[in-house]
């Protein structure tokens, strides 16, 4: 991805700046970015987008459910719940971390292995999560806002716990010269650690 974004460049001509540039671009990037080209095992030779290309049309995707949804005649609540569910999400912050870290270790393993002699690109993850902030802020205000893709947790019901702690998994026979039954394997033995 950084080659997409910088090309086919030395690593000591690259600065803050370009990593910060990087994470900005990257954060524009649809979730499904480069699956959707359909090559394949058996078929071959279909073209495959550039990222720049992709962020372009996920964005004019977006901006045309965009009109779409303000010629409805709904209340402003439902057509940002239509938005919501349908406009094209976008690389989420945990994601970005890892390309983040990832890069940062390119610089380091030149360093340590092909004696790469310029300088490592230093953490520059705060200061794109600000420039990202103010990029996001901007957007909203010109009513324009990425999706942001949200992991949904769903909490566990208390029955689905009592059969998950009460299944076989959690519980043992008892050993031969104890009680009869069935006792927790977890928080009845001691293992000495602390």
């Amino acid at each position: 991805m950084a080659l997409d974004f910088w090309g086919n460049v030395p690593l000591s001509s690259l600065t803050e700046a370009d990593f910060v540039d990087l994470l900005l671009f990257m954060r524009r990037l649809p979730v499904k970015h480069g699956r959707k080209h359909g090559n394949n095992r058996y078929v071959q030779g279909r073209p495959i987008h550039d990222k720049r290309l992709e962020v372009e049309m996920a964005d004019a995707e977006d901006a045309e459910l965009r009109a779409s949804v303000e010629r409805l005649d709904l209340p402003e609540r439902e057509k940002a719940a239509i938005l919501r569910e349908k406009l094209i999400p976008r690389l989420n912050p945990k994601t970005l971390k890892k390309h983040h870290a990832f890069v940062r270790a390119v610089f380091i393993a030149a360093k340590d292995h092909l004696d790469f002699a310029g300088a490592v690109v230093p953490v520059v993850f705060s200061t794109f999560q600000a420039k990202a902030k103010v990029q996001a802020e901007r957007e909203m205000a010109d009513g324009c806002a990425l999706a942001q893709r949200r992991r949904r947790r769903i909490s566990w019901s208390d029955e689905r716990l009592t059969k998950l702690f009460t299944s076989p998994i959690y519980t043992a026979p008892a050993r031969s010269g104890g009680t009869s039954g069935v006792r927790p394997l977890f928080g009845t033995q001691s293992t000495g650690a602390r």
